[in-house]
């Protein structure tokens, strides 16, 4: 064997062993940084696309317990929506046939419908054409929803659809209108509205103007409802902690003030300190959340190919933990 193959095995060795101490230290890291939060969860089924350059963003599940979520991609091709029971995706279009490249940050079922944010709208799908559809078909909206906001994330709660807002400073800001200093003290610079549902309705809106709106924390990627209506929001930004913040419902109480949105005066209510009634910290760059079976189920990004480290952290999985 001659000096320079030695020298080239060795070099290869010696980044081998930099790579798996560092994929060891990362680990250890996470499994005692985050101890409460494994200690109080469970993985669940792989997130699909990883390795395609698909950046999940949404979760959501059909009536038969079919999971979905969306995204959008590393390459800056068409977003999609993949049901995460047999891997299977649609590419998105718009109703010109350009490319829809949206963000894709929410998804949510609403009967025979299909709601997912984009931008100030939301993207109304019949739910039968992703769930029927050929792997890597294309599919198109029926009909845009406008939200009166920047959304970020949707949940559907019974006959309630909550659309949020994602704010940060340098890079995601939100209309001053929405910055708000709360009776806590807390300041807000988010909004979410609560829209009413009608399966009666067309494309299942019952009105297009929100019946009131929370003022919510910042870095807001999901919220889901529980069963016993505590809502649920899912904050994350980068590489620093997630947090899933529980809170006592505030609509259940007089409203802390009017907001007008959409050209309509509607009840505002602070989602703010007062009502906290648990955080739960874990790993970072979480998502939406869906309340299925008395768990929260949890929605991570950082296992795509935009971020790599989620694959060396268990993070390709989504995990859920349990609510009382």
């Amino acid at each position: 064997m001659n000096k320079t193959l030695k020298l080239l095995i060795r070099i290869f060795a010696i980044i081998l062993g930099i790579f798996l101490l560092a994929m060891i230290g990362l680990n250890i890291y996470f499994r005692v940084n985050y101890a409460d939060f494994y200690e109080l969860s469970e993985r669940g089924f792989k997130i699909p696309g990883l390795n395609e350059g698909f950046i999940p963003q949404g979760l959501t599940r059909c009536n038969d317990g079919t999971f979905l979520t969306c995204g959008y991609m590393k390459d800056g091709s068409a977003s999609r929506i993949y049901i995460i029971d047999n891997n299977s995706y649609v590419s998105l279009k718009n109703l010109d046939g350009s490319v829809d490249t949206n963000h894709a940050g929410g998804l949510a079922v609403n009967g025979d419908y299909l709601y997912m944010t984009n931008e100030d709208y939301i993207s109304v799908y019949l739910l039968d054409d992703v769930l029927t559809a050929s792997a890597g078909n294309t599919i198109t909206p029926i009909y845009f929803f406008y939200t009166g906001l920047d959304s970020a994330f949707v949940y559907v709660n019974d006959d309630k659809m909550y659309v949020g807002e994602f704010y940060r400073e340098e890079n995601y800001p939100t209309d001053e209108s929405h910055h708000m200093n709360t009776d806590a003290g807390d300041m807000h610079h988010s909004i979410m509205a609560v829209f009413a549902l009608s399966e009666n309705s067309e494309y299942g809106f019952l009105s297009e103007i929100p019946e009131y709106v929370y003022s919510i924390d910042d870095l807001a990627q999901g919220v889901c409802i529980t069963g016993r209506g505590n809502i649920c929001l899912s904050t994350s930004y980068g590489t620093a902690d997630s947090h899933i913040y529980i809170y006592d419902d505030p609509a259940q109480y007089s409203a802390d003030g009017e907001f007008e949105i959409a050209g309509t005066r509607v009840p505002l209510y602070y989602l703010d300190s007062n009502h906290l009634q648990k955080t739960v910290t874990l790993f970072p760059m979480t998502e939406e959340l869906f309340f299925a079976d008395n768990k929260i189920n949890i929605m991570c990004e950082s296992a795509s190919n935009k971020y790599i480290f989620g694959k060396l952290t268990g993070c390709s999985y989504v995990y859920s933990f349990s609510v009382s």
